[in-house]
């Protein structure tokens, strides 16, 4: 009798490199069969084997995904350091959570779709690294003017963040490309949500929707805030789930949501300027345009 394996060992490559940390990995052999029914068939179903497609994620620990949305890379999923799966694909989405009020720490999920086959197998990736997570509880949201020199101003009481980069990457078939489902680049998008604590102030001291912000996501990095994600510019989009209830304990809050807002009339000039994303570091990477 075969012995059931745990977890323990997952680990993953993307482009022969090692993710650190992982939480864990999924990997969705789909495709299709194609199904039929004609005269002559006796009232049974008859099947073709249709086109191969997948797809997969994986979570990790950290603030700055190593693969970010239009990426085509090759994935290795490995279930015992030894043995999984592995195949070309491209990354359609990355979701980073800060859980505040959890007292949790900062993670990423990375989702992307097929490229091209997936084997079942042989797939080598071990993680000799050393865990560090980081602790969300000092993360802000920082909501700046759309000037040139822009003012920032941080969200108060605000209980998690969640950033999401996707990407709207369309799959393509034909005869060349061997029964499999592959995908080209495509349009970019990014999205912030975020939980307050209300006060008698509501709805004054949430975003309404309609506003257009710069807004800057900081990143606990060694108990510093000295990185962050920028978003140049987003706008609101409403605020959901604003709740009150007749639990003493149960503090009235809301959700603000964002999403991207590619161009912006700088200085109230007339004028729209095309904004930016970067990336949380020391030398910040623009991610678009």
């Amino acid at each position: 009798m075969a012995t059931p394996l745990t977890g323990r060992s997952g680990t993953v490559k993307a482009d022969a490199a090692v993710i650190a940390s992982i939480e864990n990995w999924k990997c969705t052999p789909a495709g299709e069969i194609k199904t039929y029914h004609v005269s002559g068939g006796s009232g049974g179903q008859y099947v073709l084997d249709g086109y191969d497609d997948w797809s997969g994620e994986y979570t990790a620990l950290g603030y700055l995904p190593a693969v970010l949305p239009t990426t085509a890379f090759a994935f290795i999923g490995s279930i015992d350091e030894t043995n999984g799966v592995a195949g070309n694909a491209m990354c359609n989405r990355c979701v980073i959570n800060f859980p505040i009020e959890d007292g949790g720490y900062i993670t990423h999920t990375t989702s992307f779709e097929s490229n091209g086959p997936l084997t079942i197998g042989a797939a080598a990736a071990a993680d000799s690294s050393v865990p560090d997570a980081k602790k969300a509880d000092q993360v802000t949201v920082e909501l700046g003017t759309v000037v040139t020199s822009p003012v920032y101003a941080a969200e108060t009481d605000v209980r998690s963040v969640t950033v999401t980069l996707s990407a709207s990457n369309p799959s393509y078939r034909s005869n060349d490309t061997a029964n499999q489902t592959k995908r080209i680049v495509g349009n970019k998008m990014y999205e912030l949500s975020y939980d307050v604590y209300n006060d008698a102030g509501l709805p004054a001291n949430v975003p309404q929707k309609g506003d257009i912000k710069q807004i800057k996501v900081t990143c606990n990095t060694d108990n510093t805030l000295d990185e962050w994600w920028d978003f140049k510019w987003m706008i609101c989009t409403g605020l959901s789930e604003i709740k009150a209830g007749d639990d003493p304990e149960e503090i009235i809050g809301a959700t603000c949501n964002w999403t991207m807002c590619g161009a912006a009339d700088v200085d109230a000039d007339g004028t729209m300027v095309q904004g930016a994303m970067k990336t949380p570091a020391q030398s910040p990477v623009t991610l678009w345009p």
